[in-house]
């Protein structure tokens, strides 16, 4: 209907992962086409914010006095900052706005998980059950972090179903993206570690990190694969 008014939902997350934010967003912008709400994203350098202090945060929450803002939805996981995540909540609570938390748990908040380990399960009995890895290196998140925790019982669980293992020093733990996946890599091999018959990545990101350090060391990896 022309000249009708929109309710903005702020969509808040850092640019660090920035293609699985595009393939949530344009999920997003599909589903409220034409409807009563309008996404408005907010992006934003995690570490600039942190390292500049109180003055930028308050710089940063400047951009959400936009009229007719009805709600956030905050990328805990992407963001990864309990200050950023904090002022953000506040700044809601004193707006009286409703606050859709992603993949972290905030008291106050409606607070939402999506079913990543399910996908993950099959990608690893693939491996196991179709192809018959049983020596493998898990190429996993950040120490500690839950979402990275759980990939990695479950690599364990399915290869002990299949008589195999996953000792300790063949999980590599580092951020989800490329360049800390890269080093990571370095770290391994510097150290001893020696090549298994497969690697199983938490996400994406590191599938291709792992691909693309792969075949800089001349070792077959899918044709697909571009080196930069």
């Amino acid at each position: 209907m022309a000249g009708k008014v929109r309710k903005i939902i702020a969509v808040c997350s850092s640019w660090e992962d920035e293609e699985n934010l595009n393939l949530i967003l344009n999920q997003l912008i599909h589903a409220t086409v034409g409807g009563d709400y309008l996404p408005l994203c907010v992006t934003f350098d995690r570490s600039s914010i942190e390292s500049r202090g109180e003055e930028s945060i308050r710089e940063f929450l400047s951009v959400f006095d936009v009229p007719n803002l009805a709600g956030l939805l905050l990328f805990g996981e992407m963001i990864r900052s309990d200050t950023i995540n904090g002022h953000l909540i506040r700044l809601a609570r004193e707006k009286r706005l409703p606050v859709f938390m992603l993949e972290r748990q905030y008291e106050g908040c409606i607070n939402m998980s999506l079913a990543y380990v399910h996908g993950f399960e099959q990608v690893v009995r693939h491996m196991v059950e179709d192809h018959g890895c049983r020596d493998v290196v898990m190429v996993a998140g950040i120490r500690g972090n839950p979402y990275s925790e759980e990939r990695i019982d479950m690599c364990r669980k399915v290869l002990e179903e299949h008589g195999g293992r996953l000792p300790q020093e063949q999980v590599i733990y580092e951020d989800y993206w490329d360049e800390p996946t890269l080093r990571a890599l370095d770290g391994y091999f510097d150290g001893g570690g020696h090549m298994p018959e497969a690697f199983i990545c938490a996400n994406d990101a590191m599938a291709i990190a792992v691909s693309i350090y792969l075949a800089r060391r001349n070792i077959q990896v899918p044709a697909h694969v571009r080196m930069p």
